[in-house]
């Protein structure tokens, strides 16, 4: 357990290089705004079939080139070839297609790229199956590409997320924490809606879902714009810190490193809840006055205790015995409060579909063809209502 709130476990994170620059409201381009709402797209003779985009489908879908071949009615060796580039897309196929998968056929012509997630390190669940986590990383991939195509509309967002090298700075994470907080101008105490503070910096968070609540979250950039992704199932507390986990990565790490996820879990620690803030409040230690300060600083009591460890307010004897007491007391899976806490709302990816369907003037059916979705599940997600069925 104690391992658990050490670093917020089940956590997926891909790191990528950064370069960040510019108004967390996005508004329509000068360009965008006079423009037809929506482009004549090439017709498929004209496009190039992508065979990178067939294997994001297929795996986005978690299915196998055995699984896919059966669902088209042809063999494993040919849709090997197809994804090998060695061949057209054949007519015949097309419609076959578009139902097994259920992506429109405009998605396998994109001339999109798929990048590999380098440099990456996993924080995940040592069950989580390889094939789970080959499928979130590319629905994620998808959504890195739509997120890409609503920005080309867009006015560059103001991203005010510095890059800050915890072993350069005097005072390492904690002290990063410290100066995120003096930049944002964040007053003293808690934080009341962290996702409102990282959203004004520029950094469009998600709530994803993984299919899977083995899969915390994970952070990425896309173009110059940073995006976090959360498991929409996480509880308010843990989510919080997730984030703000994976805004430390964001803000430290270029590349993975042995240190970066204790640094990232001191950096979220001290961002959430401060040294000179809270060191006064937390003892005596008890179970009473733990839940009371989880409600008013909206983390988890398990993130409060391993706090009062970090700060050296109780001995590592001591933090063990509450960490068995906690685990005796079912804290591993849920604890008091937890439903009191209020889950905040992301804004800034959905005020960027508001932007295209009210003043670009895209009807749905338009934007979905556009972001190369099918109706259904663009309404489905952009709603925020999950599409995958969670599993263990």
């Amino acid at each position: 357990l104690a391992s658990q709130i050490m670093d917020p476990q089940l956590t997926l994170t891909i790191y990528k290089l950064t370069s960040m620059t510019q108004s967390p409201k996005p508004k329509p381009s000068g360009s965008s705004q006079n423009a037809e709402p929506m482009e004549k797209k090439p017709t498929m003779q004209s496009q190039a079939f992508n065979p990178e985009m067939l294997i994001l489908a297929r795996e986005s879908r978690g299915k196998t080139q055995a699984d896919l071949a059966t669902l088209l009615n042809t063999t494993q060796s040919r849709v090997s070839r197809l994804e090998d580039g060695l061949g057209d897309l054949p007519e015949e196929l097309q419609i076959p297609l578009v139902s097994a998968l259920g992506y429109p056929i405009q998605f396998y012509f994109q001339r999109a790229k798929v990048e590999a997630p380098l440099p990456t390190f996993f924080r995940r669940h040592l069950t989580l199956p390889k094939t789970v986590l080959k499928q979130c990383i590319a629905r994620m991939n998808i959504m890195k590409m739509q997120i890409a195509r609503l920005l080309e509309a867009s006015e560059p967002l103001e991203c005010r997320i510095p890059h800050l090298d915890p072993d350069e700075v005097n005072g390492g994470a904690p002290e990063v924490a410290r100066r995120i907080r003096q930049l944002w101008r964040i007053p003293d105490g808690p934080i009341r809606n962290l996702t409102q503070v990282v959203e004004e910096a520029g950094c469009i968070v998600i709530h994803f879902d993984f299919g899977t609540r083995k899969i915390d979250g994970c952070s990425d950039v896309v173009g110059t714009t940073p995006v976090v992704f959360l498991n929409l199932h996480l509880l308010a507390a843990r989510l919080r810190f997730t984030l703000a986990h994976e805004l430390g990565h964001l803000i430290m790490h270029s590349f993975p490193s042995e240190e970066a996820e204790m640094q990232a879990h001191l950096f979220a620690a001290e961002l959430l809840m401060p040294a000179e803030d809270i060191k006064a409040l937390l003892l005596p230690v008890n179970l009473e006055r733990l839940a009371r300060l989880k409600l008013q600083w909206r983390v988890a009591i398990t993130a409060l205790l391993k706090r009062a460890e970090d700060l050296r307010l109780i001995s590592k004897r001591a933090a063990r015995q509450w960490w068995v007491i906690m685990s005796k007391a079912g804290y591993r899976e849920s604890e008091p409060y937890d439903n009191d806490i209020p889950k905040e709302t992301p804004s800034l990816l959905r005020e960027l579909v508001d932007m295209h369907l009210q003043d670009l003037g895209f009807t749905a059916a338009q934007l979905a063809s556009s972001l190369s979705l099918q109706e259904e599940e663009f309404l489905s997600f952009y709603n925020f209502h999950p599409v995958l069925r969670v599993v263990a």
